[in-house]
């Protein structure tokens, strides 16, 4: 994904995911009023708001970053998930094996893990729950625009 990028574009974009607040302020001023964007309003009406927060801001920001820098970003996405499909492919055996190895015969892993065409089977340990991970909702109503509050 990154290849072409310069490491200034690179360490922008970091800055953005870390959720930097110079870096998002600096890129901020780039955009323009982004509250007038329509993934931004698109992003608010996701979370059921109507003010933003820095994880919205965060991934609002992400995906400018990316349309003004990797347009082609979907292309590459897909790129990528074609060559790692084709090295699980070229890998097929050996991970079966190393799976034989750890779990049983390709038959009895293919039962456990494909319920449909087997009877189902007990876990051998808990199943671990998932876990909701908190979210910042700091509202970001002091954000008005970049350049006249955070120049």
């Amino acid at each position: 994904m990154s290849e072409g990028m310069t490491p200034e574009q690179l360490e922008e974009f970091d800055g953005i995911m870390q959720k930097d607040r110079n870096t998002m302020i600096k890129f901020l001023t780039k955009l323009g009023d982004y509250r007038q964007d329509d993934i931004y309003k698109k992003l608010l009406q996701k979370y059921n708001t109507t003010e933003g927060t820095l994880e919205i801001l965060g991934e609002y920001l992400s995906v400018k970053w990316i349309q003004l820098n990797r347009p082609d970003y979907a292309r590459v996405a897909q790129d990528i998930e074609s060559e790692f499909k084709q090295e699980i492919i070229k890998a097929h055996d050996e991970i079966m094996e190393m799976v034989r190895q750890t779990s049983g015969t390709e038959e009895e892993v293919v039962a456990r893990y494909n319920p449909q065409n087997s009877a189902p089977m007990q876990p051998s340990a808990p199943i671990m729950q998932p876990v909701a991970q908190p979210t910042m909702q700091q509202p970001m109503s002091n954000i008005q625009q970049p350049a006249q509050n955070w120049g």
